[in-house]
């Protein structure tokens, strides 16, 4: 499942932890800059117990998405959501996975 560390992502796994008993493996695709709050909340939510896969892809390829979306789209914050949608499927499919849980995205 998709984790940022946000309340979200922090309240599905929680759930599907604790209430659940699975043992969802949380995949982080990294924004291009971290806050200070953002990385200690990231931080907080993979030493609570959560086993974490954390992607942060090429910067300069990053930015140079961010452009083309907000060139194109008007939104440079696009291109950081395709890694945050499809990052968690490829790792499915890529570790055979068969259940992926999403919370709610921020739009």
């Amino acid at each position: 499942m998709p984790a940022s560390g946000g309340k979200d992502s922090g309240f599905v796994a929680h759930e599907l932890k604790h209430k659940w008993g699975m043992n969802p493996l949380t995949v982080t695709w990294t924004p291009l800059l971290y806050t200070d709050i953002g990385r200690a909340n990231w931080q907080g939510f993979v030493d609570s117990g959560f086993t974490n896969m954390f992607a942060a892809p090429n910067g300069n390829l990053q930015r140079k998405m961010a452009r083309l979306c907000f060139e194109e789209l008007g939104d440079a914050f696009h291109a950081f959501l395709l890694g945050q949608v499809h990052y968690p499927i490829w790792i499915a499919l890529k570790f055979g996975i068969p259940l992926v849980f999403y919370g709610r995205m921020a739009t």
